[in-house]
């Protein structure tokens, strides 16, 4: 990506921080930073003019996406006003737009037949769907498994009110009239009584539970995060035969890991993990998961 004299760059991982510093606590997801870049342009002057660079006026704020496009704020003609990239929706709307879309991508990394308009699907064509204050029985997914259409999984959102026991019982009225449920994923905003735990226990279904504020951000997808594979079976055999090991000599990873969580994974199973690095290349590792 090429730059503009007088132009300079810092690090995605910063700009979150000078948007809120600028504009308070009303900022673009943090994945909207993934390729982008904040810069400030001085226009140059003679020298006798130097002393007036640094006035409000003299400074303006460039903002280079990956695809080299670029906007600046201040004067007239420069493009749209960095404030356009701030999101004007209600909080709730965009909280519900940003879980249900990393609901999607791990259902699809977990093998399920995800749409693509729903991984692609923008915050505007979300509230243009379900609104400013989404109903919750609107956003439910359920969708099949790629290789086993006939295993249906559910994701059903809760409110801000407490769990009770009475919540997870009309809760069951309801799946039960669904064929092929093989698993139900609850995204919760409040605490969950232990009475609610306990009914949820003999739920014959699996059940995943994650807080809406762990799914704002797709962990896998972060620049730093390393690059996880889920073994088969028959590789998991071959990986054991070819070092001689068991499967508890291998290094652990607990089942309530935030990685096991997001793919599903269970006891026993074995995950390759690779780790990028610009002076070593990559680096291997296997995990079993406890």
């Amino acid at each position: 990506m090429s730059c503009k004299e007088g132009e300079f760059h810092i690090k995605p991982s910063l700009a979150s921080t000078i948007y809120s510093d600028l504009y308070g606590s009303n900022i673009p997801s943090l994945r909207s930073w993934k390729d982008t870049y904040i810069g400030f342009y001085t226009p140059i002057e003679p020298p006798e003019k130097k002393q007036h660079q640094t006035t409000p006026q003299r400074l303006r704020m460039i903002t280079v996406t990956g695809k080299g496009h670029a906007t600046s704020s201040g004067g007239s003609n420069n493009g749209d006003c960095i404030t356009s990239f701030i999101d004007k929706g209600s909080v709730e709307s965009y909280r519900y737009y940003l879980c249900r879309r990393t609901i999607f991508e791990m259902l699809s990394d977990r093998g399920y037949n995800v749409p693509d308009s729903e991984l692609t699907r923008t915050v505007a064509e979300f509230r243009s769907n379900f609104g400013e204050k989404p109903d919750l029985e609107s956003l439910r997914v359920c969708i099949s498994l790629c290789s086993e259409p006939y295993k249906k999984v559910l994701v059903i959102f809760f409110g801000t009110d407490e769990i009770r026991k009475a919540t997870i019982q009309h809760i069951y009225g309801q799946i039960m009239k669904k064929e092929n449920l093989h698993r139900l994923i609850l995204i919760v905003q409040s605490k969950m009584n232990s009475f609610a735990r306990k009914e949820l226990a003999n739920c014959p279904l699996k059940v995943d539970i994650f807080h809406i504020d762990d799914l704002l951000v797709n962990i896998t997808k972060h620049v730093l995060q390393p690059k996880h594979e889920i073994l088969n079976a028959e590789e998991q055999k071959m990986l054991l035969l070819k070092y001689k090991l068991e499967d508890k000599q291998l290094p652990y990873m607990l089942e309530t890991d935030a990685i096991a969580r997001y793919y599903a994974l269970e006891k026993g199973q074995v995950v390759k993990i690779t780790y990028k690095d610009g002076i070593v290349g990559s680096l291997e590792t296997y995990r079993c998961v406890v």
